[in-house]
């Protein structure tokens, strides 16, 4: 027959363990809230992706929630500048399930080129394309940075100026700095419809001048 003290070490080793969980248990659960809390900021403070929406967009909380994914603007683009991409951007935490699949513009690949009749707008079923005004219509803004601007380096381009489709009221040059280099581009950021023909003729990589998406 065993002798009863053969389970005092077993039952000492279980009662420690029980009482390490115990204290435990309350500081494993903090250390996880707070590690579930520091995600979340990350997640919200951090910079997600440019999408450039088509013209007549709502502000984008309001347009990935009204966008029904069908295509129809893309289809109805003639110059092929409406793609619908997938949103790759993390979701955020807590936030309501929104269209995936959505249309946006590369203007790298195929600006837009403000149409007159705008198809894109008149094919949105859901109003996520608001019809607008050609003169209106706001999709972004562009922005240089002189740094890889060739003109900063002294040669003479004017591509994003010449294509511009609003011409002097948006893009211009300004004053002559110095003999080493060009007169800087100037934006005129009131009269910048964010149509992305600028980003799309400009020669430099990465481009000296980008179309920022409104919000």
């Amino acid at each position: 027959m065993a002798d009863a003290s053969d389970d005092k070490p077993t039952d000492r080793r279980g009662f420690f363990r029980e009482s390490l969980a115990s204290m435990l248990g309350p500081l494993a659960n903090l250390v996880q809230g707070r590690l579930d809390r520091v995600r979340r900021s990350i997640e919200t403070a951090a910079p997600r992706p440019r999408l450039l929406r088509p013209p007549g967009a709502l502000l984008e909380a309001e347009f990935l929630r009204t966008c029904q994914s069908c295509g129809k603007c893309a289809s109805a683009c003639p110059v092929s500048a409406i793609r619908m991409r997938r949103d790759t951007r993390p979701a955020r935490a807590g936030a309501p399930k929104l269209a995936e699949v959505t249309p946006v513009i590369c203007a790298i690949e195929q600006p837009c080129v403000l149409c007159e009749s705008l198809p894109c707008m008149q094919a949105c079923p859901s109003g996520a394309l608001v019809r607008t005004p050609v003169e209106k219509i706001h999709m972004g803004t562009a922005e240089c940075t002189p740094q890889l601007c060739l003109r900063t380096q002294g040669e003479d381009c004017t591509a994003c100026i010449d294509s511009c489709p609003r011409g002097t009221d948006a893009i211009a040059l300004g004053e002559q700095p110095d003999m080493a280099t060009r007169a800087p581009v100037v934006l005129n950021y009131s009269g910048c419809v964010g149509c992305g023909l600028c980003e799309h003729r400009c020669p430099t990589s990465p481009h000296a001048i980008i179309v920022q998406p409104i919000r």
